[in-house]
């Protein structure tokens, strides 16, 4: 399940640097590359017009390019090749996680990213500091640009949901996957293969917190 740094073609030995791109689709044959993703391809990269770049769209779709020509707050990226990103594991795995303080949840969304989880649900119980609701949407944006930022650093194509539940109830009837489990540190008598012995299917839900 675990991510790994993708070796890509680029100017000598340096891997070409990837860019997250939502727009991109099939048919595209440029893309714009703006905002956080411009800062970085020109003020801490200093990219320039020509470099090669690759770009993906969060939703398993990758493409190579060169950069075509460079605006106040935009580059301009022509499109040279199209192909599916790293292929994702055919066994889903949904994450129902309680909200951890301060940067902790951070760290869950950075790591279980690189792993390969498809959706994360951070859900409020009694035992967790209440999201006020003021901060929910700052925090959302938050955790997925985090997202995104793991997923270009360990060569995933896509970029797993991350979504907001007021309980764990209401994660859990999100959750199609019969599968689930809760990891609970005081087990002794059963453990995870034993769980799983004899069970089909193509995905599962864990539940931590």
């Amino acid at each position: 399940m675990s991510c790994i740094q993708k070796g890509m073609k680029g100017s000598g030995s340096m891997a070409m640097r990837r860019f997250f791109v939502e727009e991109l689709n099939r048919s595209s044959a440029t893309v714009e590359i703006g905002d956080d993703e411009f800062y970085h391809l020109k003020k801490v990269l200093r990219l320039e017009r020509g470099g090669k770049v690759s770009v993906f769209n969060g939703r398993g779709l990758e493409a190579e390019g060169i950069i075509e020509s460079m605006h106040r707050d935009s580059a301009l990226i022509r499109i040279v090749d199209i192909h599916p990103g790293r292929k994702e594991s055919p066994f889903s795995i949904v994450l129902l996680q309680a909200l951890l303080k301060g940067e902790r949840m951070d760290l869950i969304v950075q790591k279980t990213t690189e792993l390969g989880i498809n959706c994360i649900y951070i859900f409020s119980s009694s035992r967790t500091v209440p999201m006020p609701r003021g901060n929910l949407k700052g925090r959302l944006r938050r955790w997925r640009k985090i997202a995104i930022e793991a997923a270009k650093q360990c060569g995933r194509a896509v970029v797993p949901e991350i979504r907001w539940k007021d309980t764990m109830k209401e994660a859990l009837s999100e959750v199609s996957h019969p599968l689930r489990f809760i990891l609970w540190e005081e087990e002794r008598r059963r453990g995870l293969r034993e769980a799983v012995e004899g069970v089909s299917g193509d995905g599962c839900a864990v539940c931590i917190g």
